[in-house]
């Protein structure tokens, strides 16, 4: 592929993402609201750091995102210019393995994630940390 023709389709490609994004903001949500708070608002509110912001809040692993209807549940605070967010799950596992080789074993797999947000000059710095 020829280097004009890249530049091209990769514009073109970015161009997609963007208008996407912003039509997903503009859907309403169907569903069950038993988590809506009135302090929550619509849920249309864009992020503070605009769609480039409401992107990197919606990543998962690798390059994937996390869909709408799956909620990431966190605590969030604000401390003075800072947001942060804290979101961990735990998991317990019970393996029985009965017989002349097998033992039994309770294991647990779990992780945690802190993540800091500010404001500095034109644009925003995160911190995160598993």
């Amino acid at each position: 592929m020829q280097p004009v023709r890249r530049v091209r389709v990769f514009l073109l490609s970015v161009a997609l993402l963007f208008l996407a994004e912003s039509r997903a903001h503009g859907q309403e949500t169907q569903g069950s609201d038993e988590h809506h708070h009135e302090s929550m608002g619509s849920g249309n509110v864009p992020s503070a750091f605009g769609p480039a912001g409401t992107l990197l809040m919606n990543l998962a692993s690798g390059t994937s995102q996390n869909p709408a209807s799956a909620g990431m549940h966190a605590g969030h605070l604000i401390r003075g210019a800072w947001t942060l967010m804290f979101h961990g799950q735990a998991f317990v596992m019970d393996i029985q393995q009965t017989g002349p080789r097998g033992e039994d074993q309770i294991a647990s797999a779990n992780w945690g994630m802190v993540m800091a947000t500010r404001s500095v000059g034109k644009g925003a710095m995160m911190l995160r940390s598993m």
